[in-house]
């Protein structure tokens, strides 16, 4: 055959042509293929960042709430953050550029904003070196208002029953801790408890806010009798405040002071009266966190129940207007303050019994009424100051104690029906979530 011949036969020969074809569409298909790999792991490494640069933030804007963090270390604690997460996915710091850490210390935010080359791993085939992340930001708005809450805590003897006391303790203290753990200074967080039963022991407080304070008060161990150093019967525990200001929060001066059982009593008056040795604790901050929970552990369980009266209580403990006989650290903030979110919770396992009006000679099947009414009055009072309320009902079946939580709680949310234990601690652990909310906004 000649060599014509033989052109001739290769030129004819279509075999040749369908492999160079297939050949360039493999190489197009797996160009493509590499692209799309290259683009899936550009979206991940993308959602990822963000939530790195998220979260940054968040650690950096927490920083707000420490009157002693400067505007440098909440910016160094965002970056720190931010390159430790980026060293996690793998990204090399030289393809990130300068973190931009704005503090807005007024509006209680932080913002950043961040650029970042990741290289292709198939893009390059096709001509494309890498992919680049174009402004990916993040704002946090720090939005947890330094606290002031007060815990009115229900010792009374019904709270013996079912391990119901130990209950109640846990629960405050994991609420304590909670709130505590977010605070990273004495002032960000202050907690009052305000211990209740027949009566609220005024402990230290009691020559500043009472009728007929006694200069030193020794008591039984579980409160039924106290006398002073001459033996004299006395106590330190205060009943409702009557009068024109009776539903108020107007300070303990003169008229207004609280009074006192007479101890003993009367033959036939202030029947249900007791005086709990559990004393209530001002505000605090998280420095006195051992001797508050220390404090709970010590609460015994005993006598009836004048919910109305602790419920005065932790209004009291909240209020600007009793600054005057609080220790300093202690004094509230004013009413209408935005920089602080005052709030309170209210726990009970009974039906309020007690009320000391009249003398103390109201008949016994009257004595809730006149205790509800009186709780009425105290929680329009107090929700009208702008405190937050909120209600906790605990292993309590009564339908009219739980009308009256339901009414007094800032709203339905904030009425909590716990049934065990369990459901105790998690209402408890809500309010406390809720009061620590934190926004983020991309």
């Amino acid at each position: 055959m000649t060599v014509r011949h033989r052109l001739s036969a290769f030129s004819n020969n279509e075999g040749g042509g369908v492999a160079i074809l297939f050949g360039l569409s493999a190489f197009v298909l797996f160009m493509v293929a590499g692209l799309a790999i290259d683009s899936a792991r550009f979206q991940d490494v993308a959602s990822r960042m963000q939530a790195s640069l998220d979260a940054s933030v968040l650690a950096g804007a927490k920083l707000l709430d420490d009157e002693n963090a400067t505007v440098g270390d909440i910016q160094n604690m965002t970056q720190a953050n931010f390159s430790a997460s980026m060293q996690s996915l793998g990204v090399k710091a030289k393809d990130i550029s300068p973190l931009n850490v704005s503090v807005d210390r007024p509006n209680n935010s932080v913002q950043a904003s961040v650029q970042a080359t990741i290289p292709t791993l198939f893009g390059k085939v096709a001509n494309v070196g890498s992919l680049t992340t174009i402004s990916q930001s993040s704002k946090v708005v720090y939005s947890m208002l330094p606290i002031e809450l007060s815990m009115v805590l229900d010792i009374t003897g019904s709270m013996n029953n079912n391990n119901k006391i130990s209950d109640m303790k846990a629960a405050a203290k994991d609420v304590i801790d909670t709130l505590y753990n977010s605070a990273l200074s004495d002032s960000a967080v202050r907690i009052a408890v305000v211990p209740y039963s027949a009566s609220v022991n005024a402990g230290g407080l009691a020559s500043a806010v009472s009728v007929a304070p006694p200069p030193v008060i020794i008591c039984d161990a579980k409160g039924k009798k106290c006398h002073d150093v001459a033996g004299v019967d006395v106590d330190s525990c205060v009943i409702e405040r009557q009068g024109p200001d009776a539903f108020t929060d107007a300070a303990p001066f003169g008229t207004d002071k609280l009074p006192n059982a007479p101890v003993p009593p009367p033959a036939g008056q202030y029947t249900n009266y007791s005086c709990t040795p559990s004393t209530v604790i001002p505000l605090t901050g998280k420095s006195q966190v051992a001797t508050i929970k220390t404090t709970i552990d010590s609460y015994v369980a005993g006598g009836s129940t004048a919910g109305h009266i602790g419920t005065a209580w932790g209004w009291y403990m909240l209020s600007p207007d009793w600054a005057g006989v609080l220790p300093a650290d202690s004094a509230p903030k004013p009413y209408g303050d935005s920089s602080v979110a005052k709030s309170m919770i209210i726990m009970t396992d009974g039906i309020f019994n007690t009320s000391y009006l009249n003398n103390g000679s109201t008949p016994q099947a009257q004595q809730p009424d006149e205790s509800y009414q009186q709780f009425d009055a105290l929680c329009a009072g107090i929700r009208a100051k702008g405190i937050t309320v909120y209600t906790v009902g605990f292993d309590l079946s009564d339908p009219r104690a739980l009308s009256e939580l339901q009414s007094c709680a800032s709203g339905p949310a904030n009425f909590f029906n716990a049934k065990t234990g369990a459901d105790l601690k998690k209402a408890f652990r809500e309010v406390a979530q809720r009061l620590t909310t934190m926004r983020v906004a991309n």
